[in-house]
């Protein structure tokens, strides 16, 4: 069986092939501005194989609780997401659509959602202190996303482990961040909620802030808050505290140069990680690991070290020579004698996205 495992980012999309189970191609394309051309560029290696089926990640999922095979409806219910998820939604659907284009209408595309792993919320978790009449009129509650990569960390961390089911914490630290508490397998806390803006300091979203600022800014800059809420998710987070791009690479050079900016933002960034470990130990009373993910959590040493200093009454402490050395691989960076163990994992979504789209087959 061959299944094409397609993962659309807000400006990158990844391509991998499975075939009877095994991973044998993959392929990444940065800075996508047209998604059906993009689709088509990275399944150029393809041409010579018979596609079974594709899976195609979706970050906003709303009521979809399981993957679902892609059909008119399915698109007129992703399309209604799109103003909660603008960055990643839109992106998706084009990506779904070109796909069916070039692989032919006989061939499913299953939509495998971020959402889903957050289905084991508990219902007062998911609540927002809101007016109830709003609450039951509209799908207001947290969603919750990264659902893919917090999975795939779980699973590989028992796999490392031995274990079938862990009481974990997991970062997936990148261009967008969120943090999980997972309980015995089954996500009951994370911070992205209602859309993916929610939460951690990011690359370009700001993260959890007071809402009356919005109508303050409204005010102030004679903007709507459609505009508001468009720049909290490309103008603020790390990139507009340092008016450059955001990358963390970039801000970790100037903040060894001491420059100001790259100071507050490398701190804020750690700080309101750090602060988030702390909270989900209080929430799961027991936690084994920390697991760090994502192209900052796998890459970058540094942070690491910030995000987990002054932890150790809490019983986490890293091994800084195993830190150093664990960079863009797979493995354990806690110190002999941390009673919560310290972890990096790469994160491969496409393994989970293949999961769920053998599954789906199997079941049709």
């Amino acid at each position: 069986m061959h299944i094409v495992t397609l993962n659309p980012g807000s400006s990158t999309l990844k391509m991998a092939l499975y075939v009877n189970g095994k991973k044998t191609a993959q392929k990444k394309l940065d800075h996508v501005s047209d998604f059906s051309v993009g689709v088509k560029k990275i399944c150029e290696q393809l041409a010579d194989f018979k596609i079974d089926a594709v899976g195609c990640r979706v970050v906003h999922g709303g009521s979809f609780s399981k993957p679902a095979i892609v059909n008119e409806t399915t698109i007129l219910e992703l399309e209604k997401l799109n103003e909660l998820a603008p960055l990643h939604n839109p992106p998706a659907i084009t990506t779904i659509a070109s796909a069916q284009k070039l692989f032919g209408k006989k061939t499913p595309v299953v939509a495998v959602f971020d959402t889903m792993f957050h289905q084991t919320l508990p219902n007062y978790v998911t609540k927002y202190a809101l007016p109830k009449k709003w609450l039951e009129k509209y799908p207001i509650k947290r969603y919750g996303f990264h659902g893919l990569a917090h999975e795939y960390m779980h699973q590989r961390y028992c796999k490392l482990t031995g274990q079938s089911l862990a009481t974990i914490i997991t970062l997936q630290l990148g261009s967008g961040c969120s943090a999980c508490a997972i309980k015995q397998g089954r996500s009951v806390d994370t911070t992205m909620g209602f859309t993916p803006l929610e939460g951690l300091v990011m690359r370009t979203r700001s993260g959890s802030i007071d809402p009356a600022i919005i109508e303050y800014i409204t005010r102030k800059e004679n903007i709507t808050v459609s505009k508001v809420i468009q720049l909290l998710n490309t103008d603020s987070g790390l990139a507009g505290l340092t008016g450059t791009n955001g990358d963390m690479r970039q801000i970790q050079s100037d903040y060894k140069k001491n420059d100001p900016n790259a100071k507050i933002a490398f701190n804020l960034f750690a700080y309101t990680v750090k602060k988030q470990i702390g909270a989900y130990m209080a929430a799961l009373n027991t936690t084994e690991a920390v697991v760090f993910g994502g192209g900052i959590g796998e890459h970058s040493p540094i942070t690491r070290t910030r995000i987990l200093s002054g932890l150790s009454p809490l019983n986490i402490t890293i091994d800084v020579d195993k830190n150093s050395d664990v960079v863009n691989k797979e493995g354990e960076i806690s110190a002999h004698g941390s009673n919560v163990k310290v972890y990096v994992i790469p994160v491969d979504e496409s393994c989970i996205i293949h999961k769920y789209t053998k599954q789906v087959l199997e079941i049709k």
